[in-house]
C-alpha cells in the first residue's frame, strides 16, 4: 500500500506539475485512459495509457523500473522495449491519424512516465531504426506464429538452447544470473521429456497454435470470423453475420454528468434488427464512433474497450468500461451527427494460460503425467468409507470417495449428474474436516447451475469471475462482494480461508 501511495503521489506530480511545464498545450481534462487503436497499415493493434484528445500528448506509464543504475529512483533511464512501445504508438499516431497529425502540425509530445521514481518523467523523439527492427521483429512474430500452426514446427524447442538465443552475445549478470536460468529451465524441461511426453506436448502445441491463428484470421468455412473481420469485412458483412451493432445513439453520460464513467448506456436505432445479432451479456467488445452518413470502421478512429452489461428489452444496451474515465467529455463532445458502433473483442492474453498448461504438463510429478497418458492405471484406496447416508447413490458416492485419481459420471441431461451425483460427492468431501474443494465447468450458465444447487443445499461458496458473466442472485457470493463486507485486507484473508467451496469456471480459474 504504501508503495502504490507514492507512485499515486509520483503521479499526480508528474501531472500536474512536471508536464505543465514541458508541454504548455497539455490539458488533463481532455485526455482518455486506456484508448485502443487497430492498424490494418501496421498491423499492430495498441492501448496507451493516456492521449490527450487532439492527439498532442501520449503518455505510457510504467511501474517498474528503468534501464540500471537507478539512480537512487529520482531520475530514470528508459529501457528499450519501453522506449519501442511508446514508438510503436507514436508511429500509430503519424500513420494511422495522419490528418490529425498534420493539422496539428507534426506536434506530439510523447513521455514515458516511471511512476516508481520521484521525477519520472521522460520526454522522448522518434528512433527511426528502432522502429524498424520493432517492426521487423513484429513480422517475425506474425510468421513464426502462422509456422508453429503447421505440424511438427514445435519439435523447435528440441534443438533450442539460452545461448542459441541469446543472438547478441549478451554475458552481463542479467543474463548470467537471471534471464539464462529462466529460458534454461523451461528447455530443460522440454528436453527431459519421455518421446511419448513430447509427441502428447508438441500435438496440443500445434492444435492452441491453430486455435490461435484462427482466433486472429478467422476460419475459411466460417464466414466473418476472426478478429482480423474487424477491418476485413465491410459494415453489411458484419451485420449479415450478425457481429456489429451500429446507429447506435448515446443516451448516457450525456453534458450534465459529472465524475467519474464506469458505464455507457446507448439506444438502438428502430429500424436496426438486433434480434441476429450474436452478442450476450459478459461479451468483451469495442465501442467507437463514427459520422452519420459514413460506415462504422474501427480503422479510423481510437476504440473503448467494453464488457456488455446488460441488453434491455426496451431496446438498449448497457456498458461497461474496462478502463474507467474521469469524466464523459470523450464521449459527449462533437456528440451532434455520432452515431457508435459495438464489435467483438479478442483478447491475445486469453491463449497464455493454454500454452503455460502444456508446460506445466511436462513439470508436473512422473505418476501424473503417467496417469494422463495412460501409462498407469488410476488408483482406487478400498479402505475409505462413508461418512454420510445418500440413500440408492451410496454405492456410487463410495465408489467416487474411494477413487484416488480421478472419478468419472457420464450421463444425458436430466439424469441427476449435478442435482446428485456432484452434491453428494461435495457432501461427503465436506464431511472430513480441513477439506476444502474447487468446482469448475467450462461455461458461466454450468456454473450457475452447480451454485444453484449449492444454495439450495444451504452451502456456503465463493464463485469467482466476473459480476456480468455471474446470475444476479449468485453475485453475492463474489470475491468483489466479499471486500465490501469486511474491513481490511486481513479480514478478506480470513473470510476466503475460512470458506470451504470455491466455483467458476475453467477460464476464470
Amino acid at each position: 500500500h504504501t508503495e502504490a501511495q507514492q507512485q499515486k503521489r509520483h503521479i499526480e506530480d508528474a501531472l500536474g506539475r512536471w508536464l505543465p511545464q514541458e508541454v504548455s498545450s497539455f490539458d488533463p481534462k481532455e485526455g482518455i485512459t486506456e484508448p485502443s487503436f487497430v492498424s490494418e497499415t501496421l498491423g499492430l493493434q495498441g492501448r496507451m495509457d493516456f492521449l490527450q484528445l487532439d492527439y498532442k500528448v501520449l503518455i505510457e506509464q510504467k511501474s517498474g523500473k528503468g534501464r540500471f543504475p537507478y539512480d537512487g529512483f529520482v531520475h530514470p533511464q528508459q529501457t528499450d522495449d519501453h522506449y519501442v512501445q511508446l514508438l510503436l504508438y507514436m508511429l500509430l499516431i503519424r500513420y494511422d491519424r495522419r490528418d490529425r497529425y498534420e493539422a496539428n502540425g507534426g506536434e506530439l509530445h510523447a513521455f514515458l512516465l516511471y511512476s516508481k521514481y520521484s521525477q519520472g518523467l521522460l520526454a522522448l523523439g522518434m528512433a527511426p531504426e528502432k522502429i524498424f527492427e520493432a517492426i521487423k521483429v513484429r513480422n517475425g512474430i506474425a510468421w513464426t506464429e502462422m509456422r508453429l500452426a503447421a505440424d511438427g514446427e514445435w519439435r523447435m524447442l528440441d534443438r533450442l538452447t539460452p545461448e542459441r538465443l541469446n543472438e547478441k552475445g549478451v554475458d552481463d549478470r542479467l543474463w548470467r544470473s537471471y534471464q539464462r536460468p529462466q529460458i534454461a529451465a523451461v528447455l530443460d524441461t522440454v528436453h527431459r521429456a519421455s518421446e511419448l511426453e513430447k509427441a502428447y506436448f508438441f500435438r496440443f502445441l500445434t492444435f492452441i497454435s491453430n486455435e490461435h491463428v484462427l482466433a486472429k484470421l478467422g476460419n475459411k468455412t466460417k464466414e466473418n470470423s476472426g478478429f482480423a473481420s474487424t477491418w476485413q469485412n465491410s459494415a453489411d458483412e458484419k451485420r449479415h453475420a450478425g457481429n456489429i451493432y451500429d446507429r447506435l445513439t448515446l443516451v448516457s453520460p450525456d453534458g450534465s454528468t459529472a465524475g467519474r464513467i464506469t458505464e455507457v448506456k446507448l439506444r438502438f436505432s428502430d429500424d436496426t434488427d438486433n434480434d441476429l445479432c450474436n452478442f450476450r451479456t459478459g461479451d468483451i467488445v469495442i465501442l467507437y464512433p463514427y459520422r452519420d452518413g459514413e460506415e462504422p470502421d474501427a480503422r479510423r478512429t481510437m476504440v473503448v474497450r467494453c464488457s456488455i452489461k446488460d441488453i434491455t428489452a426496451d431496446g438498449h444496451i448497457i456498458l461497461t468500461l474496462r478502463a474507467p474515465q474521469s469524466d464523459a467529455r470523450i464521449f459527449t463532445r462533437e456528440d451532434g451527427g455520432r452515431l457508435w458502433a459495438i464489435e467483438h473483442d479478442f483478447m491475445e492474453a486469453s491463449f497464455a494460460p493454454l500454452y503455460r498448461g502444456m508446460l506445466a504438463f511436462l513439470k508436473a510429478p512422473k505418476e501424473r503425467r503417467d496417469l494422463l497418458l495412460l501409462q498407469r492405471e488410476p488408483e482406487t484406496d478400498s479402505t475409505r468409507t462413508l461418512k454420510g447416508s445418500y440413500g440408492s447413490f451410496d454405492g456410487l458416492s463410495l465408489r467416487v470417495k474411494q477413487a484416488r485419481d480421478f472419478f468419472l459420471i457420464i450421463g444425458p441431461p436430466g439424469t441427476g449428474k449435478t442435482s446428485y451425483g456432484l452434491l453428494n460427492t461435495l457432501t461427503e468431501e465436506l464431511a472430513e474436516e480441513g477439506t476444502s474443494v474447487l468446482l469448475m465447468s467450462y461455461t458461466n450458465r454450468a456454473v450457475d447451475e452447480i451454485c444453484s444447487k449449492l444454495a439450495e443445499a444451504d452451502i456456503d461458496f465463493v464463485r469467482i469471475g466476473s459480476e456480468l458473466t455471474c446470475a444476479p442472485e449468485y453475485r453475492k457470493h463474489l470475491i468483489n462482494a466479499l471486500t465490501d463486507s469486511v474491513a481490511n485486507v486481513a479480514e478478506l484473508g480470513r473470510k476466503i480461508a475460512d470458506t470451504r467451496v470455491f466455483v467458476g469456471t475453467t477460464t476464470a480459474i
